[in-house]
């Protein structure tokens, strides 16, 4: 090629991994401070090319999804424990009727029938208790002083109309959520 000729038109080439990724990286830290990463708006975190945002945007989504996680489970546990109270309120105003008794010696035989030893007359708070549960769940003598509203009512009426038949009455610990007895299941027992 002479001096005077033309230069061949430069043919444009697909630029290589190598380039892509320069060209990322160099895209990345020409928008701005990159030392820590802010969470983007929802509408925005599609727009997010997950290569451009580096190790540390991937840990903060780490954080968040762990603290998302985490306040859910504080949320449960305070729906959990108002409804718990609200349970419990109910329990101390309900009574045990005749009715109400004569369908639970119903279901008690029922599942005699079928073979059973025991049978749950009612499922309830631990905080019906006036000790939360712990003379139940440490199996303590007394424990039947221990019960409120309608469990107290159950048992009252086993001791007067069951107890010398030989039905017992126990009481156990179902749950322990956090570590603390949750509900208590009263029992009516005629196995040997």
């Amino acid at each position: 090629m002479t001096a005077n000729q033309p230069h061949p038109p430069e043919q444009q080439k697909e630029p290589g991994i190598v380039e892509r990724a320069l060209n990322s990286l160099e895209d990345h830290f020409e928008h701005g401070d990159h030392t820590g990463y802010e969470r983007p708006e929802v509408e925005e975190e599609e727009k997010i090319d997950p290569a451009k945002l580096g190790a540390k945007g991937f840990q903060h989504l780490v954080e968040k999804h762990d603290q998302d996680r985490k306040d859910q489970r504080e949320k449960q546990r305070e729906v959990s424990a108002e409804k718990c109270l609200e349970r419990v309120e109910e329990l101390k105003e309900q009574h045990v009727g005749n009715d109400r008794w004569a369908e639970l010696m119903r279901r008690a035989f029922d599942a005699a029938k079928a073979g059973e030893t025991e049978f749950l007359l009612l499922r309830f708070p631990s905080q019906l208790c006036s000790d939360g549960g712990r003379a139940i769940n440490g199996s303590e003598e007394g424990w039947p002083e221990t019960l409120g509203g309608e469990a107290r009512e159950l048992h009252d009426r086993w001791k007067q109309d069951l107890k010398a038949q030989g039905f017992r009455l126990t009481a156990k610990i179902l749950d322990f959520p956090g570590g603390v007895p949750g509900d208590v299941g009263l029992y009516l027992s005629w196995g040997g």
